[in-house]
Formats: C-alpha cells, structure tokens, sequence
C-alpha cells in the first residue's frame, strides 16, 4: 500500500527528482569547460547543494560548490544556477504522483465553510476551489480580505485536503482496515 503521508520538499526522492532533471543541462556547460571535464561526483554535488544551500541564489549555489567541491564558477555557471534545480517543480510532480498512488479524495465541496489556520490566527474560510492534481482546496478567507473575483481571480490560500478537518478520504486504507 502506498505512504499515506503527502510528500514533502525535503524528501530526498523530490531531490533526487530536481536533480535528475537538471543534470543534463549542467553535464552540458560542462562539456564545453576543460577544467570540469574530470568531474566524476557531478550528481552527489548537486544533491549535495540541495540539501545544504538554502538559498536559490545562483552565485551563492556557484560559490557553495568552490567552496565544498572546488568548482571554479563562471557567470554562465551562475546564471544556470539561478534556473535550477528546480525543486517546486520536482515537489508538484511528487505531490501529483503520491495524489494517485494513495488515491486520496476530497469530501468537501466548493463553498463549504471551514476552520482554517494561517499564520497564528484562526478563521473560517469558504473552499472557492477543489485542485484534484495536488490534492489541495482554494479557501477564500473573507476576513483577510480574499475575494470571489478580483482582478487576478479568485483569492485565497491552499490547503492539503488532509490538513482540513474531514477534508479528505483515503479510499485504500478504508478497504484495509
């Protein structure tokens, strides 16, 4: 039975993921630069960068690397930084993958009021939207000022349909017990 428990940024399988996708665009600057051409721990750096640089900074990423794995940096090498990897990208992915696997549902639907805590407060908000790929609902949370429609849509903040008190059913573990 697949892991009830939503993956998160820090799992090392979305690390691995971001990394896997942006090694083939490192391996490629480093073709064209001499000087790395004998580097053999190219994928144990870049998951190394993940776990320890926090920032996604490209010149912090390229000075990280001198400074643990003596990389000599360029400003193209920064700029490649800059782009990835790309780890929100690789967590969705993995959000998307674990909402089939588990094949979590939501209960509620659009305009149920809920209790919803943001920051330190709080609130009761209303569901404006059910996104199915991440297993996440939209609520609208009048008293911070979220609207229905605005200029850019609708407002509001996401929320895992599990962290949601009776938002969210896990079909296979109720067929196991």
């Amino acid at each position: 039975m697949p892991n009830p428990k939503r993956p998160t940024e820090g799992d090392e399988n979305v690390i691995h993921a971001a990394v896997d996708d942006a090694l083939p665009h490192i391996q490629q600057y480093l073709a064209q630069h001499e000087d790395f051409q004998q580097h053999s721990v190219l994928r144990e750096a870049l998951i190394d960068l993940l776990y320890h640089c926090t920032t996604e900074d490209g010149y912090d990423r390229a000075k990280y690397l001198d400074q643990n794995f003596h990389w000599k940096p360029d400003a193209e090498l920064v700029e490649l930084l800059d782009k990835f990897p790309d780890i929100r990208q690789a967590y969705r992915g993995a959000i998307a993958s674990w909402v089939k696997a588990v094949k979590i549902e939501p209960t509620l639907p659009v305009g149920a009021r809920v209790p919803v805590r943001v920051q330190s407060g709080q609130y009761q908000g209303t569901i404006a939207r059910i996104e199915n790929d991440h297993g996440e609902y939209m609520v609208r949370i009048e008293a911070l000022g979220h609207v229905a429609e605005g200029q850019i849509g609708i407002h509001g903040y996401y929320f895992e349909w599990e962290s949601i008190e009776g938002g969210a059913r896990f079909p296979q573990m109720e067929l196991a017990l």
